[in-house]
């Protein structure tokens, strides 16, 4: 019996090993492209052509104050302002580019609206060198210096997912 019993439990974890090789982890997102995002942080490229290849729709610009936003969204609706509306299958995800007059660089919005993205995001940013200055799980500001710049990023919860920002990033913002 003893036998058995110690059989099953070593097919058991044999099987859980298998699964939890099988579960997708926040740095595996196939359907949020992190890469190619953040490729807009330290390139000065176009954010149309390339949010285009990766399948985000462009909503429209909305002027604000001194500035303009730019807003694509991915596996959902949104307005120009950036508000979800409705998700859609897959890993929903809505980007702003905003630049006002005097701010000395655009800003980069990513909001994302499950805990694997936030996760994935979270990861990316440290890959990229951000280092985690204060926060907690809804807030958390992180910082980094380069040759160029130093550039800050921050994470807030927002209504229906999580908001991160960069700023300033180097992507061109002039098209719109």
């Amino acid at each position: 019996m003893k036998k058995v019993l110690s059989t099953l439990l070593v097919m058991l974890a044999c099987v859980a090993s298998v699964n939890a090789q099988q579960v997708i982890t926040p740095q595996t997102l196939d359907d949020l492209p992190l890469d190619e995002i953040f490729k807009l942080v330290d390139n000065s490229i176009s954010s149309e052509d390339l949010l285009k290849a990766q399948n985000y729709k462009y909503v429209g610009e909305y002027s604000a104050g001194r500035g303009a936003q730019a807003t694509w969204c991915r596996n959902c609706t949104c307005n120009k302002r950036g508000d979800v509306l409705s998700f859609q299958k897959g890993t929903s995800s809505i980007i702003c580019l905003w630049e006002e007059m005097g701010d000395g660089g655009a800003t980069l919005a990513l909001e994302v609206f499950n805990t694997n993205a936030r996760d994935a995001v979270l990861d990316a940013l440290r890959g990229m060198g951000f280092n985690e200055d204060s926060g907690n799980a809804t807030n958390k500001s992180f910082s980094r210096e380069s040759e160029t710049w130093g550039q800050i990023a921050n994470m807030q919860k927002s209504k229906k997912g999580w908001l991160f920002t960069i700023w300033p990033v180097a992507a061109d913002t002039e098209e719109y």
